[in-house]
């Protein structure tokens, strides 16, 4: 059984596809361009998807995978708390979604040094938000309340 290098060629053949879809964005000329370019981005994501998916499909290559037991109910509810925070981003904001994201993620994985999660899930979407937003100059969603933060 090769579950990992036929899930890895269908994601690396998507990226592919997905990638030249890029080519159909509009640029903005470099006078005008103001951070990162449409496109720029996209492909830089695609692009690590390739390589990670590059690097599961030699492992998978490489050695048959053994059978594996159902995942556990911790997978599924982390699959939801991604989920859900997707869908609010919209409504909140990306900078209150990761902290919430990042709160529970680790709750649900058993995490029990409460103040080590604190400084996380305050630090790291502020981390995100000086990466893309002054580091790129790239505008997240903002919700209305995120709106009063800054």
């Amino acid at each position: 059984k090769h579950q990992d290098l036929l899930i890895g060629l269908i994601l690396i053949a998507f990226a592919c596809v997905l990638f030249f879809v890029t080519f159909g964005f509009e640029e903005v000329p470099a006078a005008f361009a103001q951070g990162v370019q449409a496109a720029s981005m996209p492909r830089l994501l695609l692009g690590l998807i390739v390589v990670f998916c590059g690097a599961m499909v030699i492992q998978g290559w490489a050695k048959p995978e053994p059978d594996r037991e159902a995942p556990p109910w911790r997978f599924w509810a982390t699959a939801g708390a991604l989920a859900l925070g997707v869908a609010m981003i919209a409504t909140f904001g990306v900078g209150i979604i990761a902290f919430f994201v990042c709160l529970a993620v680790p709750l649900i994985w058993g995490e029990r040094f409460r103040a080590a999660l604190v400084a996380y899930a305050l630090t790291a979407p502020i981390g995100i938000y000086l990466v893309f937003t002054v580091a790129l100059q790239l505008r997240l969603p903002q919700g209305p309340l995120e709106g009063l933060l800054y």
